[in-house]
């Protein structure tokens, strides 16, 4: 009988470079896994550790490769010191924005990147707490480092940010540039603190 690899080994093999016994399975099923467990949607985004219990739970039962992680489509606007929302209400699936950082064309000028050297800004001291866990039991660590143009979207006002696309696109490349610096930083500050070597960034 063929030796079957553990899921860590199997993801050990792909990262570096090695080959697997079979495709590594990434279902992305955050809320899935809230669901099965028991754990409100509202829980599961606002404590990093109810967060990671749920997925390593799911992934346990289901044997599938995919480690926990944090992440989700509005980031950046807590980050960039705007308001988010956690989804405790009937019908909301993901964190949301409540106040857009940027609301105007002078805002963008103004708006500070996070350099992540003091206080982890916004989600991602949530996502250093899931980091870590997974870190203790030695599986990869996984990172939101992206989208940049979806996070550009939800710093500035949405509609607002539609309208600039076509009237006033160097500031949003300027926004765009500040959002890309973040994600470099996080990017910068999850390496030098788990390694290169066990950092899953991913990208939605």
């Amino acid at each position: 009988m063929v030796a079957r690899m553990t899921s860590p080994e199997r993801m050990a093999a792909v990262m570096s470079g090695q080959k697997p016994d079979r495709i590594p399975v990434i279902p992305f099923v955050e809320g899935y896994a809230a669901k099965i467990t028991g754990t409100s949607l509202g829980d599961f985004y606002a404590d990093g550790d109810k967060c990671f219990e749920a997925q390593f739970a799911s992934m346990r039962l289901h044997g599938y490769e995919q480690t926990p992680m944090y992440g989700y489509a509005s980031c950046g606007a807590w980050e960039f010191g705007g308001e988010i929302a956690f989804p405790y209400g009937k019908g909301q699936g993901a964190p949301f924005v409540k106040r857009h950082p940027v609301n105007t064309i002078e805002d963008i000028e103004k708006l500070e990147v996070p350099d992540f050297d003091r206080e982890l800004p916004g989600a991602y001291k949530i996502a250093d707490v899931v980091a870590s866990r997974c870190f203790e039991l030695g599986m990869p660590v996984t990172v939101q480092i992206g989208s940049n143009f979806t996070a550009a979207s939800v710093v500035a006002d949405t509609s607002e940010f539609l309208t600039w696309l076509i009237m006033d696109p160097k500031a949003v490349h300027l926004l765009l540039d500040k959002v890309s610096d973040m994600f470099v930083n996080a990017l910068d500050y999850f390496a030098n603190k788990y390694g290169s070597e066990s950092l899953l960034p991913f990208d939605g």
